[in-house]
């Protein structure tokens, strides 16, 4: 009988680990910088529209964080804005729903703590969780994931010096 007990607690535990290893695996296939098939740097405004369809708005001249002069594609019925520098994407910023983890939890479970946790223009307690050398943003609430932003992946100092957007000084 003792020996029916370990081969259960055996079979048990492997199927924890199987399982646990499956979660894992999901969580870091959906962490990656590409986006319904658009890859920042590599996607070019063709591939957007052969993807998403033509935008909602369409914006020259915009600015996100210290660089000016984008092409911004708006799409509203999926939220979602894909800014361009010359013909490349260069920035997705989306609603965790479109394929990214809607917890802070598990985005530091997929890819560990966030080399910084900067204040965000989306309110006075919201920050930027950012893994800068993997492409990603993940924009919280608290736990929840509000917003995404998929990069080409650089350092933190280019992270900080050309995508940030820092807020305004908030007061009560």
């Amino acid at each position: 009988m003792a020996h029916k007990s370990v081969r259960a607690i055996v079979a048990i535990s492997l199927w924890l680990l199987v399982t646990a290893g499956a979660a894992q695996d999901t969580e870091q296939s959906m962490l990656k910088n590409t986006w319904r098939g658009l890859t920042p740097g590599v996607a070019t405004s063709q591939d957007v529209i052969k993807a998403l369809g033509p935008p909602g708005r369409e914006v020259q001249g915009a600015t996100y964080g210290s660089l000016e002069g984008l092409q911004l594609l708006t799409y509203d019925d999926i939220v979602a804005s894909i800014f361009l520098k010359g013909d490349r994407v260069l920035l997705i910023i989306t609603h965790p729903r479109g394929g990214y983890p809607d917890a802070v939890s598990a985005w530091e479970g997929a890819l560990g703590k966030p080399e910084a946790r900067l204040p965000s223009v989306n309110g006075k307690s919201a920050r930027v969780n950012v893994y800068s050398d993997k492409g990603l943003a993940a924009i919280s609430d608290g736990n929840n994931v509000i917003l995404v932003e998929v990069f080409v992946p650089m350092t933190l100092d280019e992270y900080t010096r050309h995508l940030y957007r820092k807020p305004p000084v908030f007061r009560k």
